[in-house]
């Protein structure tokens, strides 16, 4: 096998030294996911709702706002961020003129300030593994391209092609600053992942992006993986998205209205709820989801249309369940439903569980009913219980059809389960309970008031004591409430439950469909079908009003009736005295008093205000602070359930102090080092100035003159040299020009290194220098002149970092192997591929974790006899790469077919020698992740605990692992040769 390539085994042989490193495992032994695909969860939270209350308006118009302009609309429209009670709102000032029609089609005007509650974003789950969700609303609107673009006519220095291009979108911007920002905390960006994403189309194809946030693909909403139809012409309800107010106050095309003609409801129509896609269609269109749930091509939709809605994705660790969040009515819509408390609901049927719950011993007490019954609550192996058993045998009808004995003296036995309510006002925490829970007099006699009632009683001290923790106590607020007594006087209380009024449900239509019937329970405290015939059965509900002395009034929406229901002719029509039924559903009734019949269905108000709860918190650092990095800790009351996230402070570095004298070419400098971080701190640079010749001798360091040069307006050309590396400033003026001949037919040079303030190589200025292997050239370089290199037999790598670099024949006759590496979409690109010369690109992006990382696009070439200065050189100048990412590399002398590869390893089996595609190479010290610049300096001092990592982008995007096992047989199979290069490798360059 032919030698290798010194480069090369410096990271094998790294890889081999601390061997003790991670294998990716294999699927078989993946843990089992916490959510499937369809899965919705809840992460982050962003301006939906619309706040209506009026009072909860004129407190946030009372506070000091901080305007900010709305950098993505027309019309001038601004918006701030206000606290108020303990909730978060956003303040949207409409501007003069509208952004989209239907911003007035919704009711959004011009010049009105309207609110917004924040939210919980929840997300679908595409991808459990990998952790890719997609959010479940559009949760804003915004133009994709905030300007047209074209490639023929404009200026392509600060865009990347058509308007089309996600990559240099207006869209991905804001998703990934203003988004992410307004979404997000500091303590849940940081558990977000950066995800690679493509973006092509079937006639346009772009870069792929690396970003925490960004749009769904064409590619990603036709996948079945994900839960999606593969037809993109297919109409598929997965791919729904309903808007959210604050969307529709953005200028969402949504809620049309039905007064329109069709001449103008038409034009619009593809686009009701439609959301955009991150894929290119013609140059300046974009695909999107359209209203009948397809992916969509429209020619007519231009990138920097404002009717499509914002559906972000984001990526996750998925694989344990989310922490959970503290309850916040004002997040929710109406007809919410929530949990809160809990009460004896579902008969236990389970004979082996009934004959252990008759084991435990029991503290009966008197029901408190009307009819002979005693109950008892007790906890049994972490559950809580009611024992009730009965002094006379009855039965009751369940909603099922089928009849249930109770047999006196036996003990039933109901679990606790948590108590659901419907959100019947998010501004006003306004709660109705879902289900009647339980089946209570309202009196004992006739003409009671509900002020006097026994239901009000029980309501506000049996079940309140009972259903409600001392924590969920502190949340309730004291209710003012009126209701009618026997005599039709409006009587006031106070009340923290209470049932809903006459008012209440016929001036409100949410409690049609509030109702979710009754408990087991309720029906077991003889809460009784209404006469009908199965399915027709239905359930009544006292109100608080009374009708006249002997009756109140009573309520039953549809619950689970499907249609009406017809009242036996031997039931008598109501009179005073007597039990009345209604025939149509949804409307009120009379009741007497004193039934038995009637359910309790109670409604209750949350705490606005947080301070009313005398907050005890628990506190848990959910992240150490370091040197490097704030922690955070969580607090959260232990009474009501609210939380916050406290940033902690960094912890101090521990430091010691370098300092390194200046000489005439090398710059001093003064540092503190982190031996914590391991992190280089208050460096202080003092610039070398270059020698100072009195008669070809320095007149501070006594060298000779050793450079060639002439002296120009103030600058200096050089004309010859003796060193390899080309000093920046030459008594204190700059070097500008490389001259014609300047290095001609040395033989000894191998690297070349020309510093930033070069601009121009003249002609034959390194012709014949046939040692010559490689050259670094910086940032200021404009021009390279004709057969500047000419000869140069040996050259292999020229790496440019100046993005205006232009090409003469410069290396014309040059050996066939040699490679400009340039930066991508620059004018140097441009002109390297217009002489027909090999040419490797790279940018500045993002890597695993969000880590900075220098990606290389095309084929690079490692040859087995060089070193490659300017890796060190690049790492030097771009600090924080803490990646090599390249899209496919090359080892000269490394042949493939020397290795028993595994079948997932990401080699090009195409080629003779190794050739490793779609690869991030990486490297860590003690567990931390090292800077490439660090990497080298570490390297040199052969420190223990250094790895070397590779990661297949394809095979894992979000976690750092060594790719696959083949890549620790090649380096049992290298290692004899590696260790051996190991000492010396960095000492030539």
């Amino acid at each position: 096998m032919k030698k290798f390539k010194r480069g090369l085994s410096v990271f094998l042989a790294v890889l081999m030294l601390f061997s003790a490193l991670p294998v990716s495992v294999g699927a078989q032994d993946e843990p089992e996911a916490a959510y499937q695909v369809g899965d919705v969860i809840e992460y982050g939270s962003y301006p939906q709702r619309q706040v209506k209350s009026e009072t909860v308006i004129a407190a946030l118009d009372a506070l000091e706002k901080d305007w900010k302009a709305d950098s993505g609309s027309v019309g001038h429209m601004q918006f701030a961020d206000v606290e108020y009670n303990g909730c978060r709102y956003r303040a949207v000032q409409m501007g003069d003129v509208y952004r989209t029609s239907f911003q007035y089609y919704c009711g959004y005007y011009t010049g009105n300030v309207y609110y917004f509650a924040y939210q919980p974003l929840q997300w679908t789950v595409l991808d459990p593994k990998k952790g890719i969700v997609l959010c479940t609303k559009n949760v804003d609107a915004s133009t994709f391209a905030d300007s047209a673009f074209h490639y023929e006519t404009d200026d392509i220095s600060a865009e990347i092609g058509y308007s089309n291009n996600y990559e240099s979108s207006y869209i991905r911007n804001f998703l990934n600053y203003e988004f992410a920002r307004t979404a997000f905390t500091a303590y849940e960006w940081e558990k977000m992942y950066a995800v690679t994403t493509s973006h092509n189309g079937v006639v346009y194809s772009y870069h792929n992006t690396i970003d925490a946030v960004f749009l769904p693909t064409r590619q990603i909403m036709t996948n079945a993986a994900y839960g999606f139809v593969t037809g993109e012409t297919t109409m598929d309800i997965n791919r729904v998205a309903t808007e959210t107010d604050y969307a529709a106050c953005r200028g969402l095309c949504c809620r049309m209205p039905s007064n329109l003609s069709w001449n103008d409801h038409s034009p619009y129509y593809p686009y009701l709820n439609a959301y955009m896609l991150s894929s290119p269609f013609t140059e300046n269109t974009i695909y999107f989801v359209d209203c009948n749930c397809r992916v969509y091509a429209g020619s007519n939709v231009d990138c920097r249309s404002t009717v499509l809605g914002v559906r972000p994705m984001i990526s996750l660790d998925l694989s344990k369940k989310l922490e959970s969040r503290p309850l916040r009515i004002n997040e929710k819509n109406v007809g919410d439903e929530i949990e809160f408390g809990s009460y004896p609901q579902t008969l236990v049927t389970d004979s082996a569980l009934i004959a252990s719950l008759n084991a435990v011993e029991k503290d009966w007490r008197d029901a408190g009913q009307y009819f002979g019954a005693q109950i008892c609550d007790f906890d049994f192996e972490g559950e809580r219980y009611r024992a009730i058993q009965f002094d006379e045998a009855f039965f009751i009808r369940p909603q099922t059809g089928i009849d249930t004995n109770f047999e006196a003296g036996t003990p039933y036995y109901y679990q606790f389960e948590p108590l659901k309510w419907i959100v019947m006002d998010p501004d006003e925490q306004l709660l109705f309970c879902a289900q009647a829970i339980d089946c209570r007099l309202f009196a004992s006699t006739d003409g009671v008031a509900y002020a006097d009632s026994l239901v009000r009683n029980y309501l506000n001290d049996e079940f309140y004591h009972t259903a409600f923790n001392g924590s969920e106590q502190t949340r309730i607020a004291p209710s003012e409430i009126v209701s009618y007594d026997p005599n039709g006087d409006l009587i006031p209380t106070t009340d923290y439950l209470y049932l809903p009024s006459y008012a209440d449900v016929t001036s409100n239509a949410d409690f049609y469909n509030a109702h979710r019937g009754a408990t087991e329970y309720a029906q077991a405290q003889d809460h009784k079908v209404i006469y009908g015939y199965y399915p027709y059965y239905y359930y009544h509900f006292f109100l608080r009003d009374s009708s006249c002395s002997k009756t109140v009034w009573s309520y039953a929406p549809h619950g689970d009736i499907h249609d009406m229901h017809q009242i036996p002719p031997e039931i008598p029509v109501y009179t005073p005295s007597y039990l009345c039924y209604q025939t149509i559903l949804g409307d009120p009734m009379y009741t007497k008093q004193t039934s038995q019949f009637q359910g309790i269905q109670p409604m209750m108000r949350l705490h606005k205000d947080f301070n009313q709860c005398a907050h005890s918190y628990e506190s848990v650092v959910t992240r150490e602070p370091t040197c490097t990095k704030h922690g955070f800790m969580t607090n959260t009351c232990v009474l009501c359930g609210y939380s916050y996230t406290e940033q902690l402070a960094k912890t101090p570095h521990s430091l010691r102090h370098y300092a390194t004298p200046k000489t005439c070419l090398q710059d001093g400098s003064e540092y503190d080092y982190c031996t914590l971080c391991k992190q280089i701190l208050n460096k202080v640079i003092d610039k070398a100035e270059g020698h100072t010749y009195v008669d070809g001798v320095c007149a501070v360091c006594g060298e000779e003159q050793k450079w060639l040069y002439t002296e120009n307006d103030g600058a200096i050309t050089i004309t010859g040299y003796t060193r390899v590396t080309v000093p920046g400033m030459i008594a204190g003026k700059p070097v500008t020009t490389i001259g014609t001949w300047a290095f001609a037919s040395h033989d000894s040079m191998e690297f070349v290194k020309l510093p930033d303030s070069i601009r121009t190589i003249e002609d034959f200025a390194f012709r014949n220098c046939t040692a010559l292997e490689e050259v670094f050239i910086g940032k200021g370089a404009q021009s390279i002149g004709q057969n500047a290199f000419v000869g140069c037999s040996r050259l292999a790598a020229v790496c440019i970092l100046s993005v205006n670099v232009k090409l003469n024949q410069s290396f014309k006759g040059n050996d066939k192997r040699l490679q400009l590496v340039v930066p991508t979409f620059s004018d140097t690109e441009s002109s390297v591929r217009a002489s027909n010369l090999s040419c490797q690109t790279f940018y500045q992006g993002y890597g695993n974790d969000g880590l900075k990382s220098l990606c290389f696009l095309g084929d690079v070439m490692m040859y087995q006899d060089l070193n490659y200065y300017y890796w060190k050189e690049l790492a030097e100048q771009y600090r924080e790469t803490c990646y090599f990412y390249f899209t496919k590399i090359t080892f000269e002398g490394i042949y493939r077919e020397d290795f028993d590869w595994e079948s997932d390893a990401n080699i090009d089996e195409s080629e003779q020698y190794l050739s490793l595609e779609s690869v991030f190479i990486g490297s860590r010290l003690n567990g931390e992740t090292l800077s490439f610049r660090e990497f080298t300096e570490y390297l040199t001092m052969q420190r223990s605990g250094l790895q070397l990592f590779f990661v297949d982008q394809a095979e894992n995007e979000q976690s750092i692992t060594v790719i696959v096992q083949s890549f620790l047989r090649l380096v049992l199979n290298l290692i004899s040769r590696a260790l051996n290069r190991l000492a010396n490798a960095f000492k030539k360059k």
